[in-house]
């Protein structure tokens, strides 16, 4: 058992070294990495059966995910903005593969974008291995080498994540620490450089966090419902000054410091961030110190929620190069809460909102009431309701002149500016009419500056106005076997104007879907783009395993997910999406 699965492992590990020489993505250092943490692999299933018998708790496992998602394009020019893509084909493929054995992990992702789907970075177009790390735990102590994803706070100085529905990717390729000091205290430390497709930014990335659990330090509070926690950070960018011109500071310094207060149904939580100036290509070499500010609260309790939220950002996007544009979110070392609703009906993401790093403000409320079974408001079976208001601003700021014009302007902390960047409002309730039909009904209200946001489809749109009405109705008709629609409009007259929509989805079993839909630009004043965007889809899924292909004519538009977006193109054609985890 343990030879065949040596001489299996050993002829993989020939192939994958033929195939990476092959490719022109992957480094030298990159296929070292590869080969060691093969090698734990290969070295620990050799044993795994053995140890399984003997100890469980130090047997080896392997186990991973794996995506590809492909398309296949082609030109419809009645579609508005659609473009003639010069290859037909893109396809964005992952594997991860990840190895556990008592205290040590470790693993790698292997990604393929030939070429990248459109709406992605093409820079991406390769393949490669642009994520692999170890790590070993040793009682307190945590230290990983490689690759990682951290993130302090709320993310308002660092956050490194992935999302590989945006094409987002900034992790950090070097060494990190993490130390439970103190029952109750937790130290973190990391140092190296920002992912950047399959290369690496040219800044050196360091940063340090601690954070406090008071009631597991002070035994007199231990048993407290009053919990309290409380933290600290910092981080470093270091870059060369290369500008001929200009003198640009070559380290740049963010600090952050927050607290929470938890009391049964009450919650509070603060963070405020400083960082000092950093002149970019983003806020035009201005060399103005950055301030952010988030405050959320809540309620819940009997079947009753509020929460609460308010911020303040101020020249506060911060990046791995100066010189990086906005676009695909690049290098961002930092993460900035939306503070606005997620919608996920399709023609309410029409005009989302991305998160403005170079000055705003805003505050949002969430409340959700659920009537109980027999109640007057509740009826038979209940009922749901939600509501959301939120208002994001820019900043009141006067523009400075003379010796200090450097500094680009002068902002008091306290002043709400005049121009509305977003503003929306939306109720839903739900309510189950009878013991196999759902229902929710929703209307949203949407506000939208596009000189600033740039989201409208028509570009000389200025502020939108958009009233937004559903009906969703899902009926059960047998077990397992379920049928919805949707009913939607968007009324406006701004951009290219209203929309309608339908949507039918059945559920077969739980393996089976299918769905089909049509978005109609009815109110587009240019007669021949008053057109249908038709799509459907059909999927299966068995245990891990999810299998989908779709069709159709995509709207151009911008995808977004907390607050960070990506433009996705026109586009009309077929395509596929496998996904497994092991």
């Amino acid at each position: 058992m343990r030879l065949e699965m040596k001489m299996s492992c050993l002829k993989l590990l020939r192939k994958t070294h033929r195939n990476f020489s092959n490719s022109s993505r992957v480094n030298d250092k990159q296929l070292k990495t590869f080969l060691v943490v093969f090698f734990l692999f290969w070295a620990g299933s050799s044993f795994a059966q053995e140890e399984e018998e003997s100890d469980p708790q130090e047997a080896s496992y392997i186990h991973g995910d794996f995506q590809t998602d492909a398309q296949y394009y082609f030109y419809e020019p009645k579609v508005p903005r659609a473009e003639k893509f010069p290859q037909k084909v893109g396809n964005n493929t992952y594997l991860n593969l990840l190895y556990d054995r008592g205290n040590l992990s470790g693993g790698v992702r292997f990604e393929v974008y030939q070429p990248p789907l459109q709406g992605y970075d093409q820079g991406l177009k390769g393949a490669g291995i642009p994520f692999r790390f170890i790590n070993y735990k040793w009682k307190e102590l945590s230290v990983t080498l490689g690759n990682f994803y951290e993130q302090f706070g709320s993310g308002l100085i660092y956050r490194s994540y992935w999302d590989w529905g945006l094409g987002f990717d900034n992790s950090i390729d070097g060494a990190r620490i993490r130390y439970n000091l103190l029952e109750g205290i937790q130290v973190k430390a990391f140092v190296g450089k920002q992912r950047i497709n399959f290369e690496q930014g040219p800044a050196l990335i360091r940063g340090a966090d601690m954070e406090f659990s008071f009631n597991e330090l002070f035994s007199s509070i231990e048993t407290s419902a009053t919990k309290i926690t409380a933290g600290a950070g910092v981080i470093s960018k270091y870059q060369e000054d290369e500008d001929p011109q200009l003198r640009l500071p070559e380290n740049v310094a963010a600090f952050s410091g927050r607290a929470k207060i938890a009391r049964n149904a009450f919650s509070f939580e603060t963070e405020y961030a400083y960082k000092a100036n950093d002149p970019s290509a983003i806020n035009k070499k201005i060399y103005r110190p950055g301030q952010a500010l988030l405050l959320t609260g809540g309620f819940s309790a009997n079947g009753f929620g509020i929460s609460l939220g308010a911020k303040r950002i101020d020249n506060f996007d911060f990046r791995g190069d100066r010189e990086s544009p906005a676009a695909f979110n690049r290098l961002a070392i930092n993460y900035l809460p939306p503070l606005t609703p997620q919608h996920t009906y399709r023609l309410a993401t029409l005009y989302p909102y991305a998160t403005q790093p170079l000055g705003e403000m805003g505050a949002q409320t969430d409340i959700f009431y659920n009537a109980k079974e027999g109640s007057l408001i509740g009826g038979k079976y209940g009922t749901s309701f939600s509501f959301n208001y939120c208002n994001i601003k820019g900043l009141k700021t006067t523009k400075v002149i003379g010796q200090d014009s450097a500094k680009g302007y002068n902002s008091n902390f306290l002043s709400l500016g005049k121009n509305t960047y977003y503003q929306n409002l939306s109720l839903e309730i739900s309510k189950k009419i009878s013991p196999t039909v759902k229902t929710i009904v929703s209307y949203i209200f949407i506000e939208a500056d596009n000189q600033v946001l740039q989201q409208a489809l028509n570009l000389s749109a200025k502020t939108i106005y958009a009233h937004i009405g559903i009906i969703d109705v899902a009926w059960k008709f047998k077990p397992k076997h379920t049928l919805r629609t949707e009913l939607q409009h968007l009324q406006t007259d701004q951009d290219n104007g209203s929309w309608a929509m339908a949507l039918l989805e059945y559920q077969m079993g739980s393996h089976y879907f299918f769905a089909i839909y049509d978005e109609y630009n009815y109110g587009n004043k240019i007669e021949n783009q008053k057109i249908h965007y038709l799509g459907g889809s059909v999927g299966y899924t068995k245990g891990t395993v999810r299998v989908s292909i779709s069709g159709g004519r995509q709207r151009a538009g911008v995808f977004c997910v907390g607050g960070v977006c990506r433009f996705v193109p026109a586009s009309s054609g077929v395509s596929a999406s496998i996904a497994a985890s092991f």
